[in-house]
C-alpha cells in the first residue's frame, strides 16, 4: 500500500527544475522528518472532541532575498464517490463549518514555536495570515493557505533548509453527528508558492528528494490504497486572502 501511495504523490506532483533538496513536504503532527511526524493517520470517530494536524514545509532553491509571503495548496479526494458531510468544511456546511483551524505559523509553547520544524521563518518575522476549503468535485477538495510578512521586509532564506509552511487542524466538532469521519482520504501538498513584492513567484510542485508530499486519512481501515487528489488550478493571492477577510 504504501508503495502505490507513493506513485500516487509522484503522479500528482509536476517535476520541478531545481536540484539538491529543494521541494515539498506534508506530514501530520509535526514538519516531515521532524520527531512524531506520521504520513498514516487512523481514527475512531467516537468524540466530538479535538483534532487532528498536518503541517506543510518546503525547502527553498537558492537565491531567495527576500521572502515576503507562501501560498499552500493541499488537494484531497475522500473515498465513497461523494464528498461526505464530514470532510465538507466550507461555510455552506452548518455541521462542519468551522472545523477546519489554518495555522498560518506555529502554535507556541512559552513565546516559541511547538511544532517541530527545523526553521520557522514567518513565525520569526511576525508574520500573519489565514485560508479556508473549497470543494473542487463530487469527492475533492482543497485546503488553502497563505501567511504574509509586511511589503519591503523580506528577508534571504537559506537554500535546502526546511521552512515551516502551513498547518491546517481538522476538528472532530460533530463528527458522532455527521458521516464522514471514517471515510479513507489521500491529501497531497501539489504547491508552495513563495511570493515577494515586485517580483516573480517561486513556484515548488514536487516534493524534495527523500521527503513526501502526501499523507492519509484512515488509510488502515480497509482500503488497498490511496484514491489520489488531482490537482486544481490554484487561486490567486487576492482570491485566498478573501476566505479568511
Amino acid at each position: 500500500m504504501r508503495k502505490t501511495l507513493l506513485m500516487a504523490g509522484a503522479l500528482l506532483a509536476m517535476t520541478a527544475t531545481y536540484s539538491h533538496a529543494v521541494g515539498l513536504e506534508l506530514a501530520w503532527d509535526a514538519c516531515f522528518g521532524q520527531a512524531g511526524a506520521l504520513s498514516i493517520r487512523t481514527q475512531a470517530c467516537t468524540s466530538n472532541s479535538g483534532g487532528q494536524a498536518m503541517y506543510s514545509s518546503f525547502k527553498p532553491p537558492a537565491g531567495i532575498a527576500k521572502l515576503e509571503g507562501l501560498e499552500a495548496f493541499i488537494d484531497f479526494q475522500v473515498s465513497g464517490g461523494a464528498m461526505p458531510c464530514w470532510w465538507n468544511m466550507t461555510a455552506g456546511n452548518a455541521l462542519r463549518a468551522n472545523a477546519l483551524q489554518v495555522q498560518a505559523i506555529s502554535p507556541t509553547v512559552n513565546f516559541a514555536p511547538s511544532v517541530p520544524c527545523a526553521n520557522h521563518y514567518f513565525y520569526d518575522n511576525g508574520g500573519s495570515g489565514g485560508g479556508g476549503m473549497i470543494v473542487t468535485g463530487v469527492d475533492r477538495g482543497q485546503l488553502k493557505g497563505l501567511v504574509a510578512i509586511g511589503a519591503g521586509a523580506g528577508l534571504p532564506v537559506a537554500a535546502d533548509a526546511q521552512q515551516y509552511g502551513i498547518g491546517f487542524v481538522i476538528l472532530q466538532t460533530n463528527t458522532l453527528t455527521c458521516t464522514g469521519c471514517l471515510n479513507s482520504a489521500c491529501l497531497v501538498l501539489n504547491t508552495i508558492n513563495l511570493t515577494s513584492l515586485g517580483l516573480p513567484n517561486v513556484v515548488l510542485q514536487s516534493p524534495s528528494p527523500g521527503s513526501e508530499n502526501w499523507i492519509t486519512w484512515q488509510a488502515d481501515a480497509g482500503t488497498t490504497g490511496c484514491p489520489g487528489a488531482t490537482p486544481t488550478r490554484n487561486a490567486t493571492w487576492g482570491s485566498v486572502k478573501s476566505l479568511y477577510r
